[in-house]
């Protein structure tokens, strides 16, 4: 989990309570990322994140993404974190783990999931899963899902 007063200071607190007013995990959803949106002052930013982040989900190495931008390695990553409040390694890590919690289902095979979330294989993706999740795809994927990316805890 992520920090937001880390890089948001006090407007974290305030939009953390703008959070949890929201009743829909979509509305939610939505708010983050027009918070997000907000702090990319800069036009240009926001165009080459964009562009940057498109690339990056079509599966195009970090590497290959600075130099479609034309951007150093540093240079991207100071963008990427100042507007995104995240390294491209840390949002490449999330959006594998959101694409594999997706397609994870009773039926679905997890080689076919750790291939279409672009793991490099099903023990990578079970490591990252368990990072994130803190259970294993197996179990995850046989838990009770009010909707998808959300597991009930067993507590309540």
């Amino acid at each position: 989990m992520i920090d937001l007063a880390r890089f948001w200071g006090a407007e974290a607190a305030r939009l953390t309570d703008r959070l949890r007013d929201v009743e829909t995990h979509h509305a939610r959803l939505e708010l983050l990322e027009s918070e997000i949106e907000k702090r990319i002052v800069d036009i240009s930013a926001m165009l080459v994140l964009n562009r940057g982040i498109e690339r990056l989900r079509s599966g195009a190495a970090i590497k290959d993404v600075c130099e479609e931008l034309g951007l150093s390695a540093h240079v991207f990553r100071r963008l990427f974190v100042m507007n995104v409040g995240l390294t491209p390694k840390r949002y490449l890590r999330i959006e594998r783990f959101r694409i594999a919690l997706g397609r994870l289902s009773p039926a679905a095979s997890l080689s076919d999931v750790a291939y279409e979330a672009r793991f490099s294989d099903q023990s990578h993706m079970t490591r990252e899963v368990e990072h994130f999740a803190s259970m294993t795809p197996g179990r995850l994927r046989a838990s009770v899902r009010p909707y998808v990316g959300h597991v009930l805890d067993r507590a309540s």
